[in-house]
């Protein structure tokens, strides 16, 4: 039960991040409308009311910013083993293999996507 009090009480949101946002510039906002069962959104009121969020809407934009980043970050990083990235090193410095057609069309089409 301590584990569970400590653990609340590190994702309460503080005092002084409620404070400083009512003193920021106005920020441009969005919109979400979304359908969920029932017992989701009482769950979700639950969740947001046991951390102290003020709102369910400031629990969600807490979910969100504190997740999607990691999703993004895993689906944009690429993890090799020393062998793997020692092979692709030695295939980089060999001169004398040439990019394929294709390989210089998908170039070009990252190039024109501006990537």
């Amino acid at each position: 039960m301590a584990h569970l009090a400590q653990q609340i009480e590190q994702n309460k949101p503080h005092q002084n991040q409620a404070a400083s946002a009512s003193k920021k510039v106005a920020v441009s906002r969005a919109r979400i409308d979304m359908r969920i069962d029932y017992e989701v959104k009482k769950m979700a009121e639950r969740a947001s009311t046991t951390l102290g969020y003020a709102s369910l809407t400031e629990y969600l934009t807490s979910l969100i910013r504190d997740h999607a980043p990691k999703v993004l970050e895993h689906e944009a990083a690429i993890q090799l083993t020393n062998a793997q990235f020692d092979h692709f090193m030695q295939v980089c410095n060999e001169v004398e293999i040439a990019p394929s057609d294709k390989l210089l069309e998908a170039a070009k089409s990252l190039d024109a996507e501006g990537f």
